[in-house]
């Protein structure tokens, strides 16, 4: 699938990374409106500001986020999540609590034991 517009390789990048929307507002300081703009293809294209974090973010150009050039890696964009959610424990704590639903907390203890 071609990802064609700048909404497009946003909601890409949200889908591979596993991130909300709220998430990805509260790592590049967005409101939750302008990054509902963002998302929905309300405002096609974001600050200069906006494009330079949403590439932070997630580990990708802007070359990318804004003309569709290249072709973002799954892994390095994990990895940039990975690091940019680690540096705001409030996110990180909702982030691990939603991806722990569903697993059994007995397979966990053992693990860690």
């Amino acid at each position: 699938m071609e990802h064609t517009t700048f909404r497009d390789r946003l909601c890409h990048l949200r889908d591979i990374s596993g991130l909300r929307q709220a998430e990805i507002s509260a790592l590049c300081n967005l409101s939750d409106s302008a990054a509902g703009h963002l998302f929905t293809g309300r405002n096609d294209f974001p600050s200069a500001e906006t494009a330079l974090e949403l590439a932070r973010v997630f580990g990708v150009t802007t070359d990318y986020l804004l003309r569709g050039y290249g072709s973002p890696n799954a892994d390095e964009v994990e990895t940039a999540v990975m690091v940019a959610v680690a540096q705001h424990p409030e996110i990180k704590a909702r982030v691990e609590r939603r991806t722990m639903r569903g697993v059994d907390s007995s397979i966990v203890a053992d693990e860690v034991a």
